[in-house]
């Protein structure tokens, strides 16, 4: 994980090489096999309008399961990703706290792992006028955007609050 020390926020760190060609993991049997891999890409919903896609079926549920990874796996807690089962998608604020362009393309600091420039990652805030569409990031040119589409396929990266301390 990596804290941001402006925001206090704790982001989850990508693995794997953002350039790697047709390394994505969209809808493979079971979800995708290592939910910190920065090639996988989640739908937000398959049916419309709830957050029911895989970004919270698959990505979510497995950094929020205390047993997930575990050798004996009915049996030992693990602890959920980096000790805590708290991590959701960030608000569309959060997600801007981490847009950088300073440091070219990607837009965010190399401090946060491994990140995809060529898609959009997902928020979990819809827009306040209309509950429909989600907002998105990019980290190609640092702007916010919203989509209606939210059973595409986009990035993820999830976020809590606390510290490293706790």
């Amino acid at each position: 994980t990596i804290a941001d020390p402006q925001t206090g926020l704790l982001w989850e760190m990508k693995t794997g090489d953002a350039n790697a060609p047709d390394a994505f993991c969209e809808t493979a049997p079971g979800g995708c096999p290592d939910p910190h891999d920065v090639n996988n890409l989640y739908e937000w919903s398959n049916v419309l309008p709830d957050p029911n896609g895989n970004a919270f079926t698959d990505f979510l549920t497995k950094l929020n399961d205390p047993f997930f990874g575990s050798a004996a796996a009915a049996t030992e807690v693990t602890g959920c990703f980096a000790g805590r089962c708290d991590w959701r998608l960030p608000s569309v604020v959060e997600i801007q706290t981490i847009l950088d362009c300073s440091f070219g393309n990607p837009c965010i600091d190399p401090l946060f792992g491994s990140t995809a420039a060529s898609r959009f990652s997902w928020s979990a805030s819809s827009r306040a006028t209309n509950p429909g569409p989600v907002w998105v990031a990019n980290f190609t040119d640092g702007l916010v955007s919203s989509t209606s589409f939210k059973t595409n396929d986009f990035f993820v990266r999830a976020v809590r609050t606390g510290s490293c301390d706790e």
